[in-house]
């Protein structure tokens, strides 16, 4: 931190030491060679520069260059765009497109400048070997940007049937945007660099590369390098417009700029929770029969059958390995059995053990990411409930690894389907907040359909299922069950009802072993 802030201050002044060590290196070096063919110093470059400033014929030679730079840029940021998007989405369309961009990064940039020169007249020729030469670059920065949008998110708007429109809105174009600034900056530095060379070799009219390939034929090297001066400065002007650009866009994150933390906060009058989110009727029981499933060598079930009904909180309890995340996974949809059926209502809901939020989007936004609409009364009521009150406005960096993952709770609490599935929710949280969730769980849930929850935590178990399912073994099986029979106050683990619960679970979690 303390580093990063003495860059900021001190970064200008860095900055004009590194100029002003490179213009002292360059004005040594022309006093040793001392012939002003081979390299003239500072000095004189800046005269032949400001010469070619006077001259009107410059501008037009700069006018040239910098159109031809930008429609080159433009049409291989288009094409880049969409052969990334493409690349980076299908599985199927990577391998077939890559040959296409190791023949475009292979071939020489003077072979395509030959060519060019056959194929088009001069003046297209710069543009056309621009394009070719920056689209690779766009290409690989769309694909990583694309692929940036992860899998653990794609999930999880899978489950909760996000519309595409909104996944591709809302989720893929702001992991997309720092890839597109970033092939931008990289691909402008290229297009200067490559039409400026095309030019030198087609001479178009009006072109720095045509200006300089003049001054060569004269040995006019002050020209050369103030022509060349002039092509870096366009070319640091166009990415400090760039770098503002970037500044002043819509940032990364989607939310409320100007909202502050009470904006989404909700306190009933008597400091009570809210009252439990409605579901949808007509929940259907869950239907797990004779299910098999392996990956690779690894066989994690061998013909396993259960049922889950609704109105009630199913807990599925075993060591870690036995299962139980694959089995939550095959019921949501996101895996599919080898053999065996499972029936399962589609409008279900689902907490993973790692939070998946999008980090650009703030808690009322990633709540609302998964809702038909905007409802921001059943946001608050949701934030409430996973007692977020008063971080709407968070964004998921600001929120503990046990908020973030309350931050999840609160999202399942607001879409609140047919089904809810809950792997290890309370994983990152302290006793005492875990208790309280689980209480919460049970509010929510009161019938709402089925509900699934796994954990290897006996005391997550007890406090918050109205059935145990014990799993074991490799492949995992079900070797016990345990209907709760406790009430509010008994599921604290302090209580000896709930004691004589978890000393049965225990024997049969450990002799199963």
């Amino acid at each position: 931190m303390k580093g990063d802030r003495r860059a900021r201050r001190y970064g200008p002044l860095l900055l004009a030491l590194g100029v002003v060590m490179i213009i002292a290196a360059w004005a040594v070096a022309a006093r040793v060679i001392a012939a002003v063919i081979i390299l003239p110093g500072p000095g004189e470059t800046v005269v032949a520069l400001w010469s070619q400033m006077t001259n009107r014929s410059f501008y037009g030679h700069l006018a040239g260059t910098v159109a031809r730079t930008m429609v080159g840029f433009a049409a291989a940021f288009a094409v880049g765009l969409a052969w990334g998007l493409l690349r980076g989405s299908s599985n199927l369309a990577g391998p077939v497109l890559l040959p296409a961009l190791v023949l475009i990064r292979s071939t020489p940039v003077i072979a395509i400048i030959l060519l060019a020169l056959i194929w088009f007249r001069a003046s297209l020729a710069p543009v056309f070997v621009t394009w070719l030469m920056v689209v690779p670059v766009v290409v690989e920065n769309v694909t990583a940007g694309t692929r940036a949008a992860s899998g653990q998110l794609r999930e999880m708007a899978s489950v909760y049937r996000v519309p595409r429109s909104r996944r591709i809105r809302e989720l893929t174009l702001p992991a997309l945007r720092p890839y597109l600034f970033a092939s931008a900056h990289a691909g402008l530095g290229m297009a200067y660099k490559v039409t400026v060379a095309a030019e030198v070799i087609v001479q178009p009219r009006n072109a720095l590369g045509g200006a300089m390939q003049e001054a060569r034929f004269y040995l006019d090297t002050p020209r050369i390098l103030a022509l060349t001066l002039a092509v870096i400065a366009v070319s640091a002007l166009t990415e400090s417009l760039l770098r503002t650009i970037e500044r002043l866009a819509p940032g990364l994150r989607r939310g409320r700029a100007s909202a502050s933390p009470a904006d989404h906060a909700i306190v009933s009058r008597d400091g009570a929770a809210p009252a439990r989110i409605a579901a949808p009727a007509a929940a259907q029981p869950v239907l797990v029969s004779e299910v098999s499933r392996s990956y690779g060598a690894h066989l994690v079930f061998a013909g396993l059958s259960v049922a889950f009904e609704p109105g009630e909180i199913t807990v599925v309890l075993g060591p870690s390995g036995c299962g139980k995340t694959t089995l939550l996974r095959l019921i949501a949809g996101l895996d599919e059995p080898h053999s065996g059926t499972i029936e399962a209502p589609e409008c279900r809901s689902m907490v993973f053990q790692e939070p998946r939020l999008l980090p650009w989007a703030d808690a009322a936004a990633n709540i609302e990411f998964v809702l038909a609409g905007t409802d921001a009364a059943r946001v608050r009521e949701s934030l409430q409930l996973a007692r977020l009150p008063l971080h709407g406005a968070a964004y998921p960096d600001a929120l503990s690894g046990g908020m973030q993952q309350r931050l999840s709770l609160a999202r399942a609490f607001a879409y609140c389907g047919q089904m809810l599935l809950l792997d290890e929710p309370f994983q990152n949280l302290d006793l005492a907040v875990k208790l309280e969730l689980a209480g919460q769980v049970r509010t929510v849930t009161a019938g709402c359909g089925v509900t699934i929850m796994v954990t290897h935590d006996v005391v997550e178990a007890l406090a918050t299922g109205d059935r145990i399912i014990i799993m074991a073994g490799t492949p995992g099986r079900i070797v016990g069950e345990e209907r709760v029979d406790l009430d509010t106050g008994e599921r604290d683990p302090r209580c000896a009802a709930h004691q004589r619960h978890a000393a049965r679970l225990y024997d049969v979690l450990l002799s199963a072993r």
